[in-house]
C-alpha cells in the first residue's frame, strides 16, 4: 500500500513552526477563549506541488518518540508561494526599486533557490503509525518537533483514515475523489451537528443522510422539525407524514409554503400530484393546539428528574 504521495518526487517539506492561536468570542454575555494549533510547513517550490495543495490534503509530520517513529496528521488550510525578496519589499520602498524587485521575483519562480512554499495546516488530533506496511491511526496529543519531515498522505491512506469499510456513502472527499463512507448507526446514536454558511447545502445533505439512515437501518423512524419549510420537498418521494400548525386548503398552498430549489421547479406538477395523494390518504394533517399551558425551565428539570427516578 502506498502511504505517501510525493507528487512525482517534487514534494520536499519540513515543519518550520508550530504555535497555539487564541481567539476570544462573546457568547451570551460571557467571553470564551478558543485555541487551536497552527503549523507552517516549508516546502521546496514546485508548480506541481503548488497546484496540488490548492486542493485539500492531509500531511503527516514525522515525530520521533521513545517508542520509535510516528507521524502526526495535519490538514492543510492554505498555501502561500514565497520569494526571499518579498520579505524586504515594503510599501516604503521607492516605486522604481519595487518594480525591479517584482520583476526579479517573477523570473525566480521555479528557477531560483530563493523561492519556497509556505503550507498552513491544523492538527487533526491523530497520529499515524505504520504497521506491516499499513497505516494505523489513533488519537494523540503529541507536539510536533520543528524540523520534522512532512509528507503528503496518499489517497489510500486518507481513505483508511476517514472512511469506514462497508459503510454508507454520504459524499466525496473534496480534491481527492474518494467516496466518504460512514456508519449511519453511529451518526444516529450520538448527538451530531451540521454547520455551514447559508446556501452551502446543509438541508440537502441532511435530507440525504435521512435517506441513507432509512434505507440502511430497519425499523427506524425519523422526526424532522422543519421550521423553514425545506424538508417536505426534499423527502417527498418517501411519502412522509406531514403535520403542520398551519391550515392548508389545497396542494398549491402547501407547495407555496415550501422552499423549492430552482432545480426542482420544473417538477412542480408532479410534486403537486404526490401532495394531493398524501392529503387524500390523511398523511398531511393539521396539528391542533387548542389549549395553552405555562411551561418553565423548572418544569423541564422536574421532567428529567422524574425520568432519572423511573430508571433507578
Amino acid at each position: 500500500m502506498e502511504i505517501f504521495e510525493d507528487i512525482g518526487g517534487e514534494f520536499e517539506g519540513r515543519l518550520r513552526s508550530c504555535r497555539m492561536a487564541y481567539r476570544t468570542v462573546r457568547v451570551s454575555g460571557e467571553e470564551l477563549t478558543l485555541s487551536t494549533g497552527e503549523a507552517t510547513i516549508e516546502a521546496r517550490f514546485s508548480l506541481k506541488v503548488l497546484d496540488r495543495l490548492h486542493e485539500p490534503a492531509y500531511i503527516g509530520i514525522k515525530r520521533m518518540t521513545s517508542n520509535g517513529e510516528t507521524f502526526l496528521v495535519y490538514q492543510t488550510t492554505g498555501v502561500s508561494p514565497v520569494h526571499f525578496q518579498m520579505l524586504g519589499m515594503g510599501i516604503s520602498v521607492p516605486k522604481v526599486i519595487r518594480r525591479e524587485f517584482l520583476e526579479t521575483i517573477d523570473r525566480g519562480w521555479g528557477a531560483s533557490e530563493e523561492t519556497w512554499i509556505d503550507i498552513l495546516a491544523v492538527p487533526t488530533g491523530y497520529r499515524m503509525d505504520i504497521v506491516g506496511g499499513y497505516p494505523r491511526f489513533e488519537r494523540s496529543n503529541l507536539t510536533p518537533l520543528v524540523g520534522g519531515e512532512a509528507r503528503i498522505l496518499s489517497k489510500e491512506a486518507v481513505r483508511a483514515f476517514l472512511c469506514v469499510d462497508k459503510g454508507s456513502e454520504v459524499g466525496e472527499i473534496k480534491g481527492l475523489g474518494i467516496p466518504l463512507t460512514v456508519k449511519m448507526d453511529e451518526i444516529v446514536k450520538y448527538h451530531s451537528g451540521l454547520f455551514g454558511f447559508t446556501g452551502c447545502g446543509k438541508s440537502n445533505f441532511t435530507s440525504y443522510l435521512i435517506r441513507q439512515t432509512v434505507s440502511s437501518m430497519n425499523g427506524i423512524s425519523v422526526v424532522v422539525f422543519d421550521v423553514s419549510g425545506e424538508y417536505l420537498i426534499h423527502l417527498l418521494d418517501l411519502e412522509p407524514d406531514f403535520v403542520s400548525t398551519e391550515t392548508f386548503d389545497s396542494a398549491d398552498k402547501i407547495l407555496d409554503a415550501q422552499a423549492i430549489p430552482e432545480s426542482l421547479e420544473a417538477m412542480r406538477g408532479r410534486m403537486k400530484g404526490i401532495i394531493e395523494s398524501l392529503v387524500s390518504s390523511r398523511r398531511i394533517e393539521r396539528l391542533s393546539l387548542r389549549s395553552e399551558a405555562d411551561f418553565s425551565l423548572g418544569d423541564l428539570y422536574s421532567f428529567f428528574e422524574s425520568l432519572v427516578e423511573e430508571g433507578k
